[in-house]
């Protein structure tokens, strides 16, 4: 997993009033990533990201896509604890 910081959104022009975004991640790897909300994992209900909100996320695994998955706050738990799995040592 990546630890990250919200750092800013990229408008889209979509959504019911044209103002739909998609959350801009940069990661501890200085690579900038982006994620939509079918990406944030929660335990149980909606979240949205804020910039300046620190986050974990896997990378999605395509070497140019840059796209965040399984995008969760850092105060909450990772997917493998969602999951009930034990996690690898890093």
């Amino acid at each position: 997993m990546i630890t990250g910081t919200v750092t800013d959104t990229f408008a889209l022009g979509g959504g019911p009033t044209g103002q739909a975004s998609l959350p801009l991640l940069t990661g501890e790897d200085g690579l900038i990533y982006k994620c939509d909300y079918t990406d944030l994992t929660t335990e149980g209900g909606f979240r949205t990201l804020a910039v300046g909100e620190q986050v974990r996320f896997l990378p999605d695994g395509v070497s140019d896509s840059h796209r965040a998955r399984y995008v969760v706050h850092l105060d909450e738990p990772t997917p493998a604890e969602l999951l009930g799995l034990t996690e690898e040592p890093a």
